[in-house]
């Protein structure tokens, strides 16, 4: 009994361990692709402002989406490619 116990104690760290850096791969991805974004908004010679006014997002939010700190949503993402050329 005791070493099950110890055996799905073990088992649980482990995909605790997976899930951290899992999540950490996802973080990076996410916070690329707001670079991405922010290059191809730039590229086009628009400010953060302009561009929240074009797709009717606040700035802030762009804002967030550009820094990684808020994943962009796939109406955002058809909306960004849609407007910003």
């Amino acid at each position: 009994m005791k070493d099950s116990i110890e055996c799905l104690l073990l088992d649980a760290k482990n995909l605790e361990e997976r899930s951290r850096r899992i999540n950490a791969k996802i973080r990076k991805h996410v916070a690329s692709m707001g670079e991405c974004l922010r290059v191809i908004r730039k590229a086009q010679g628009l400010s953060l402002r302009e561009t929240s006014r074009l797709l009717g997002y606040s700035a802030a939010y762009v804002s967030d989406i550009e820094l990684g700190r808020r994943k962009a949503t796939v109406k955002f993402l058809e909306e960004f490619f849609r407007k910003i050329k």
